[in-house]
């Protein structure tokens, strides 16, 4: 399948079109550890995969779940193009859900932090950091890399790209949000699929 050019390229297209692009980006891992049938993208017949690539945009947003009414998702992807066509890999989240989850992604009314930019769960957060958690931290173990660059190195092989680079906590991140980089990086599951 040939890919358009830019994913503002992919998102002017028919929404099967562009999602047919889109999940030939989803790793095997995903249908295999999951079940998540490959054709439908669904688990016993309902939506596991969720595209968000509206018309006119230059980013993409990947949502997979095991079951729909799930919390959180299994993977999370956001990537975004330039006006040059190079890629930004805005956020990956990968999620162990056997293991505890901390609602450092809440407030204590249960009202979402937005990413820690509008509150705090202080609570949650020294439960996690009890845990071992903290921040910029992720288990060693986490297998994050062998199951996220497959789906990076897919995209950029796709657009002839030889080479990319991730960052996991940029400082000018550390410097605008100061004190709220901890709900941030703080992981909300651990990480150990």
């Amino acid at each position: 399948m040939q890919f358009p050019n830019s994913i503002r390229e992919i998102n002017s297209l028919a929404d099967d079109a562009k999602h047919t692009i889109y999940a030939t980006l989803l790793p095997d891992w995903l249908f295999t550890q999951f079940g998540i049938n490959r054709d439908t993208l669904t688990v016993d017949g309902l939506p596991a995969v969720e595209f968000r690539c509206p018309v006119g945009t230059r980013a993409f947003e990947m949502t997979v779940k095991s079951h729909p009414n799930d919390i959180d998702p299994i993977l999370y992807v956001n990537i975004a193009d330039t006006f040059t066509n190079q890629l930004l890999v805005l956020l990956v989240i990968v999620n162990d859900l056997n293991s505890p989850r901390f609602d450092v992604d809440v407030d204590e009314t249960g009202k979402s932090t937005h990413l820690g930019t509008s509150g705090r769960n202080v609570k949650a957060e020294l439960a996690a950091m009890g845990a071992g958690l903290s921040r910029a931290k992720f288990d060693v173990d986490c297998g994050l890399s062998s199951r996220v660059f497959p789906i990076l190195s897919n995209l950029y092989r796709r657009w002839g790209m030889i080479s990319f680079s991730l960052s996991l906590l940029p400082i000018t991140m550390q410097l605008f949000l100061k004190d709220m980089v901890s709900t941030i990086c703080m992981a909300i599951r651990r990480c150990s699929i």
